[in-house]
């Protein structure tokens, strides 16, 4: 993504990676204001996605919480790396560096540091890089706009998980997206991304709210998601209670593309690469993997002589 989406959890987890088959969003300004009695902060964040604004993502507490909270909510960012490297092993068995766009904390990307030789990430919000470079300082990333960004190199593998991919506002803005991934790919390289929900997979007015306890904190979290045009707009709210800073409310509000299975599709084939869809995934939303082909060696005249 630019930056890791808050994203809704929005059916039960199914069962991991089974066997593949082949196969306009808005920008919003932010604001920060009082609430409440005493020293009960309120901060609303209506986040844009992309350029200087879209730099606002996550630039808050949030990014100080975002592992808490969904590592509360029951995220394993292990499983969930190693379901992501099976899948490029499949394909790539001889894969060893990786690029994570869209790496957040770097909580997978961490992960991916035992099964690969060389990672990076790449992450919109300097927020979450600095919360990632507290936690993880030996890992190498990178701030960036996942639609430009170019690191003068290429991996093995890409990925772009989280459905931060969602945060591309249109096709045009999923193509570009697309063509930097496979840009930074070797020959032979996999790019794996984990999509937004589809428009017939999306559930209009779905709700879902947790408790998590962390560290001497509490941190509530409540969501609606709902329809609008081409897009859902997630409203997600946090409230915060903390021994040293008090009691904190957060809002965000996110529009994330709802791109259709045929769009992923036709986007990842347009950048050059055989496109799948794998069912399922940790989330139920499926993953899109795309295998670069290798350049065709063909003989010299002086070798067909």
């Amino acid at each position: 993504m630019t930056g890791h989406s808050i994203l809704e959890e929005d059916s039960a987890p199914a069962p991991r990676y089974p066997r593949r088959h082949l196969g306009e969003g808005k920008h919003i300004r932010g604001s920060v204001g009082e609430f409440g009695p005493d020293n009960l902060q309120r901060t609303t964040q209506r986040i844009a996605f992309f350029g200087e604004a879209g730099k606002l993502m996550y630039d808050s507490d949030i990014a100080d919480i975002w592992d808490a909270v969904y590592r509360g909510r029951g995220r394993n960012y292990l499983t969930e790396a190693e379901g992501v490297a099976e899948l490029i092993r499949q394909r790539q068995p001889a894969a060893a560096s990786l690029l994570d766009v869209a790496c957040g904390t770097g909580a997978h990307l961490s992960c991916f540091t035992t099964m690969f030789e060389n990672v990076e990430g790449v992450e919109l919000s300097e927020g979450m890089l600095a919360a990632g470079r507290a936690e993880w300082p030996t890992l190498n990333l990178h701030q960036g706009d996942m639609r430009t960004f170019d690191l003068g190199r290429r991996f093995d593998a890409v990925t772009c998980l989280f459905s931060s991919i969602g945060h591309a506002a249109t096709t045009d803005e999923l193509d570009r997206t697309v063509n930097r991934f496979v840009d930074h790919l070797n020959p032979g390289g996999v790019v794996v991304i984990e999509p937004w929900w589809f428009p017939e997979t999306f559930i209009d007015g779905y709700v879902t709210g947790d408790v998590v306890h962390d560290a001497g904190r509490v941190i509530g979290r409540v969501s609606h998601s709902t329809r609008e045009a081409g897009a859902s707009r997630v409203s997600v709210h946090f409230l915060v209670a903390d021994a040293e800073k008090g009691i904190q409310y957060f809002t965000e509000e996110l529009i994330i593309t709802l791109f259709s299975r045929e769009e992923y599709e036709q986007a990842i084939s347009r950048a050059g690469c055989i496109v799948e869809f794998v069912e399922s995934g940790p989330r139920g939303r499926g993953f899109f993997v795309g295998h670069r082909a290798s350049p065709v060696n063909n003989p010299t005249d002086e070798q067909a002589a």
